[in-house]
Order: C-alpha cells, then structure tokens, then sequence
C-alpha cells in the first residue's frame, strides 16, 4: 500500500506540473487537486475533509461558459450536487445544482452564482470518510441500481435539552449483482400534526445524519429558514429538513447504515405535551453506476419525545421479543409456559423504581372465545425471576413490580408467559392468533418524580398462531432460480416439514410470500397462464406424506422434504424476486435473488 501511496503522490506532482504548463486555472488545479486527495484517501482507507477547491471571482449563470464554470461544476459534484459533466459550459443541469446547493445554505435559491454563493461554496467542506464511503469522486462500478432491502428503525426516544441523541436509523442494501450507488442528499419529514401547537425548529437544534459514526451532514434546525414546506411530502407529513452536500459510496452487495442524531432545544409544555412523538420519514436521493438519479422512503416511525427532566426511563421491544410462530395446542390439556413477548426497561441519570407494568392481550377467534377465556394465566419474567402473576379481565392485566430498582445506566429485560386454554373446537379453535402489546410503565424516579412511560404507539409483540397441528419446519432454502428459452422463469425453495405427536394438515395456501419486480405480478386465476401472472405449486421430493386434491398430510412422527415453486410469465426483461415469509405458520423470511426472463 505505501507503494501504491507513493506512485499516487509522484502523480499528483506530474499532473499539477503538466497543467501548468498547460496555464489551466489555478481554480481548475484545485478542483483537480482535492479529487486526486480523496481518491488517494479511499485508496489507503483514510478519511479527509478538504475545502470545495472554488474561487469565486465572477458572477455566474446560465449561458457563463469558460475555466470559472468548469470548477464550478467540479465543486458541485465533490458537494454532492449533480452538475454533470464539468465541460466548463453553464446549462440547466448546472443550474439546478447550483438551486439545491443554495437551498441547503439557506440562501436565495435563483440559480445564479453570486458574490454570497460564490463565498459559500468557497467554505464548503467535502468529507471523504474512506474505507467504503467515499466523495463523488469515488468510482461507482456496475450499472443500474439493485436495491435488495430498505429497512429503518427507532433507537431511542427524543428527550428534552439534550444534545448526540441517536433517534432513528435506516440501512439500504444492495444487491450482488447491483451496481454501486452514491447517496447524495437525505431529505428528513417530520409530522408537525403529530407534534402539535410547536413547529419543529422549536424542537430541534440541530439535525445531522452519520455514517459509521461519521457524520455526513447537518443542519441548524433551530432556524425557521432552515426548514421547508413537505408539499407533495410522503404520506401526511409536513415540514422537512435537507441533509446534503455529501456523497456516500454504498458498494455492491455492501449494506450500508445511517443514522439520524439529533440535539433538542429545552422543551416545555408550551411547546409539546410529554409521551407524544414525531412522525418522521426519509426520502433519500441517490446515483447509481449508470448514472440514473432516484429516490427510496423509509416507512413512517413514531419517535416518542420526552420532557421528562428526572430520570430517563426507556421502555423498548427487546432484539430477543420472539418472531411470529405457532404454539402448540392441545384438545386434551393446558398449553404452559408460553413465551409472548419481551420488552426492556432502561434507567438514564437516576435509579428508577417500577411499580406497574400493563399488558393487553388482543386476539382473533373463529369461535366464541375471547382473550380472557383463551389466556388461563399471565405471568412477568425479570430475568430468570418471577415478578408477579395473575389473570386477564377485558384483555388486560396490571403486573405488580413492587417497587423494583432499575439503576442507573442499567437496563432491565422483562418476558410476559402465558397458559393457553385448551383447543375446544367451540370456544377455543385451531388457528386462532394473538398478540401482546405493552400499554404503560408506571413509577417514580430518585427525586421522586413519577414515571409514566406510555407506549407510543403501544408497544407491540408479533401475533402468534395457536394451532393442534404445527410443523417443525427445517433445511428452509432458496434451491434454484432459472429462466427458460421462453419468457417463463421459476424461483424453487426447498423446504422439510416433521409433525411431532399430532398429524399436520396444510396446503399450498399456508406458505406466505411477498412478490416484487418491475411488473405487478398477480396470482393465475387459471387457464391460460398470462403474461404478469405467477403460479405456485407444492412438491414432495421425498419422505412420508399424502396429497388429496391438494391437500397435504403428514403424520404424526413422520416427516417429508417439499419444493414449493413460483413460476413467472411474462415477456423478456420482466424480473421477480419472492420473500418467503412464513412456511405453516412458521417464519423463515428467505429472499430469493432476482430473476430476469429472458428468450433464446
């Protein structure tokens, strides 16, 4: 590497030598210079933060051509801001770019390149974190963007007069045989319905998104100016915040994370209610290798905020909440011990003492049953511990924590159990499902402040299927993707099902799955097979099972290996790509690659 460091820096000297005696512009060596430095960074997996490599000495617009536009063009695209080709001509694109850069400095968006925009790109920063994540002058390889799976989630509440605070985060990941993609500007939604009377640069004193712990950009968000109107915003979200003047290298393959941190201006009553939350989303704008530039969302998070000045208390899902699944039932007997869902109690600043804990129970029922006849007993884990224990009514039951210590910076993790009634047939059927949800947290803090940590929305756990016949599903997999010479494609998961004590009845209607791809690919209503139709067809390739008229049974003690296909019609260039969720009640969440159809 010192060697390949080296050979960079003697080029470097040869090209600024060699672009001087061409008498280019010093603007122009700059800009030249600063790529050549961030390329040297991404090549020893260093970061750098470097100047945008512009001088302004003239006033710019549409129709400008010349050395000045050229560097222009060159600081802009280091920014993050597409221009384009830096081919020294002034045209719409470059316009364009130079109306996002102004709006993100809060300057007068007109486009033209003036004495204050001029100063600004001059001060602007580019930061070339390495190691993956790199400027715009970093190479994207591949061609079109193949975006796998977006995903986000909520790491913490926002709590009052409070700076660092890492609130929200979303990951994109791209797929292997995608190509690369530069995320260049972060647009940040928040509902100010959801937040009230305040307006959220009333909230917020600064907004910044991070990569690795790096920060990409950031916003003063306690200036009212700093802030736009969401029109045509996602969903009925309002006022926004732009993150840019980055550009974040995401490679193929790579999954890459982001995350929002904030700092909170001093909330009080006037301005927000303590337990209600934000809605925030973001739309992210990104290039890819092929040089198209698109946009993803994240799904809409409710992030909670908090003017609580005691102790911070931080109720969560905990990672170790179980998936959906099947519990298993019984005609004859109880079902005991059934893991629900589990939750986490942390204290910040100050011990906590715990004094209640409400839990609801809602569930769907074929037959006359209701939650308090499905549930015999409830009980509340600390730990290995148990807290207290008692019997639903209306759906509910408070759980006595008596005044239990969550010191402080310790977090404590809670697991609701519970027995189930036995599968009547009338009140209590197979098949019937339910779920946990967390309504509130109640206590009081080392100054004696209370504690009313409501869930907002409630805190869920997954629905859960109680069913005589579950399957123990095992060696779940993606086997084969193939397109034939005919515009028919087929994704094959393989699959083996064992019954335990009782037979297990099920169809091909039991697997769940979740069709994508670039056409809107609808189940065959039968013959003929159209094109934009899928099939999906149930095969045992070996073991212990019989099919009537669809119908699969296996055994009770047996066990039988199954291919379930989804096959794909339609015309050459059409793509599909199948999630396989759930597999009889049970979860598996396989992704398939994509497949392409294609013709001889």
């Amino acid at each position: 590497m010192k060697k390949l460091l080296t050979a960079g820096v003697v080029a470097l000297g040869l090209i600024v030598s060699a672009q001087s005696v061409s008498a280019q512009s010093i603007a122009e060596l700059q800009a030249m210079i600063a790529a050549l430095q961030a390329q040297l960074a991404a090549l020893a997996g260093q970061g750098t933060t470097t100047t945008s490599a512009y001088t302004h000495t003239v006033t710019l617009k549409v129709g400008s051509k010349g050395a000045q536009v050229t560097a222009l063009q060159s600081a802009l695209n280091s920014l993050g801001f597409n221009a384009g080709a830096a081919d020294g001509i002034f045209g719409n694109g470059t316009k364009a770019a130079v109306v996002a850069f102004q709006a993100s400095k809060g300057l007068v968006a007109d486009g033209i390149v003036g004495p204050a925009t001029g100063a600004a790109l001059s001060a602007a920063t580019v930061t070339n974190p390495g190691n993956g994540d790199s400027g715009s002058n970093g190479t994207l390889n591949g061609g079109e963007a193949d975006i796998r799976k977006v995903s986000d989630r909520i790491e913490d509440d926002m709590m009052n007069n409070k700076a660092n605070q890492e609130v929200l985060s979303f990951s994109v990941e791209l797929d292997k045989n995608s190509g690369d993609i530069a995320i260049e500007r972060i647009d940040a939604y928040f509902d100010t319905n959801v937040l009230g009377e305040a307006r959220a640069y009333r909230i917020f004193d600064d907004i910044a998104i991070e990569r690795d712990g790096k920060t990409l950009a950031s916003v003063d968000s306690s200036k009212r100016t700093n802030w736009r109107t969401g029109a045509g915003a996602p969903g009925p979200l309002g006022d926004y915040v732009r993150l840019s003047g980055f550009s974040s290298v995401v490679k193929s393959g790579q999954t890459a994370d982001f995350m929002m941190v904030v700092d909170t201006a001093n909330i009080d009553a006037a301005d927000i209610t303590a337990g209600t939350d934000a809605n925030v989303v973001f739309v992210v704008r990104y290039v890819d290798a092929a040089g198209i530039i698109s946009e993803f969302s994240t799904t809409s998070q409710n992030i909670a905020v908090e003017t609580n000045t005691g102790a911070d208390v931080r109720v969560k899902v905990s990672p170790d909440n179980p998936d959906s699944y099947s519990v298993k039932g019984y005609n004859n007997k109880v079902t005991t011990g059934v893991e629900a869902f589990v939750f986490t109690v942390e204290s910040r600043d100050m011990d906590s003492y715990l004094e209640t804990a409400e839990v609801e129970v809602t569930g769907n029922f074929a037959g006359t049953g209701t939650e308090d006849t499905l549930v015999r007993r409830a009980y509340l884990y600390e730990g290995s511990t148990l807290v207290d224990q008692g019997s639903l009514s209306g759906g509910v039951i408070t759980f006595d924590l008596d005044e239990l210590r969550v010191k402080s910076g310790k977090t404590l993790e809670f697991t609701v159990e519970l027995d189930l009634q036995k599968i009547d047939g009338t009140v209590i059927t197979s098949g019937d499902d339910f779920t946990v949800l967390l309504n509130k947290v109640t206590g009081y803090d080392a100054d004696d402040e209370d504690i009313n940590e409501v869930g907002i929305p409630l805190l869920s756990g997954n629905a859960h299927t109680y069913s005589t016949s579950v399957a123990n599903i095992s060696n779940a997999n993606v086997k084969a993707i193939t397109s034939d010479t005919v515009p028919v494609g087929y994704i094959d998961f393989g699959f083996k099902a064992t019954a335990d004590d009782e037979d297990i009845v099920f169809t091909v209607g039991d697997m769940v799955a979740n069709i994508t791809g670039n056409t809107a690919w609808n189940l065959d209503g039968g013959s003929p097979f159209d094109d934009g139709e899928y099939q999906v067809t149930l095969t045992k390739v070996s073991g212990n099972a019989t099919n009537s008229g669809g119908t699969w049974t296996i055994n009770a003690g047996q066990s039988a290996t199954f291919e379930l296909s989804y096959a794909f019609k339609g015309v050459a260039g059409n793509d599909a790509r199948v999630l396989l969720e759930k597999i009889m009640g049970e979860t598996v969440d396989i992704l398939s690659d994509r497949l392409t159809l294609k013709t001889a």
